[in-house]
């Protein structure tokens, strides 16, 4: 799909940050000017300009010959990565807790129960864009976008993206995708202590199976 010219250095932007998000270009991956140039119909310069910007939020990296590559996290920068999220999304949650519209939050669930509904350890499927929206919208745009703090928002966005690109060869549902529907409950009751310990709990084990996930990855490519 080609850009129209107007904000065309923004549209460049997020084109290239929703290929990373998606994983159209996955994890590692160089990074191709020409073939960008004719997908989004533009000149060299504002995907230059794009590049740089995504640079910034550490989701592309340059190589030693100039060339530029999305980045590739090893388990350790995953670890720290899910730590720093863990903080933030707790943090947020403290002070959303009280305004997060319940009506945003029985929609979400409802999208959690409905794909969850045939889940078994013996019986994974594969999300839906449905679900991995409904998971986004919770913690991004319920918890930490009506915590009132443009900071932890602008932090969490780029810790986010970074989480979406290490878990490119994860695609099946897990127990641990029951733990979104005992968040927005907990929330939904104004249970804060549950929220946050189902919280913290839910990203540790989201840790873990990135962090297992990758190793095995590597593990198959050796």
């Amino acid at each position: 799909m080609k850009i129209s010219r107007n904000n065309l250095s923004d549209e460049v932007y997020d084109r290239l940050l929703d290929l990373i998000r998606n994983l159209t270009l996955e994890p590692g991956s160089r990074l191709d000017f020409n073939e960008l140039e004719n997908r989004f119909g533009v000149s060299r310069a504002p995907i230059r300009e794009a590049v740089q910007r995504l640079m910034g939020k550490g989701l592309i990296t340059s190589t030693p010959r100039g060339g530029y590559r999305v980045v590739k996290l090893v388990p350790e920068d995953i670890r720290s990565i899910f730590e720093v999220r863990r903080t933030i999304e707790k943090d947020a949650l403290r002070r959303s807790i009280t305004k997060i519209p319940r009506e945003k939050l029985l929609k979400i669930k409802a999208i959690f129960d409905e794909e969850l509904k045939g889940f078994t350890e013996t019986n994974q499927q594969t999300p839906s864009k449905k679900y991995k929206q409904a998971d986004w919208d919770l913690h991004f745009e319920l918890i930490v976008g009506y915590s009132g703090s443009e900071i932890l928002k602008q932090l969490s966005s780029s810790i986010f993206d970074l989480v979406e690109t290490s878990r490119s060869h994860i695609d099946t549902l897990s127990d641990n995708s029951f733990s979104h529907v005992q968040i927005v409950d907990a929330i939904l009751n104004q249970d804060l202590d549950t929220a946050l310990s189902v919280l913290d709990a839910h990203l540790q084990r989201a840790q873990n199976r990135v962090v297992e996930s990758t190793i095995n990855k590597k593990q198959e490519t050796n």
